[in-house]
């Protein structure tokens, strides 16, 4: 996954936002943020019993445009709906 999306290439940004997935699938999950070079996010969950079971469940993919700055937005929408 770390390969595939810095060949498109996007940044990292894991480490610069604090929004995390609102829920727990299981024992081991991580969420990774990414950034492409239009400022689109793309957002990476991974869930497993251990970590030698760790793959990836969800990929979702923000608006064009929004970045980093967007991301606060995006994941209160998702709460929203989910609640619905």
């Amino acid at each position: 996954m770390r390969q595939k999306m810095l060949s498109l290439p996007a940044r990292d940004v894991t480490n610069e936002t604090k929004s995390t997935f609102y829920g727990s699938y299981c024992i081991k999950q991580k969420y990774y943020w990414w950034e492409l070079v239009d400022h689109t996010i793309v957002a990476i969950l991974l869930v497993g019993e251990t970590e030698n079971t760790i793959k990836v469940v969800t990929i979702e993919i923000g608006e064009s445009g929004k970045g980093i700055g967007g991301i606060k937005k995006w994941r209160e929408q998702k709460l929203i709906k989910v609640q619905k």
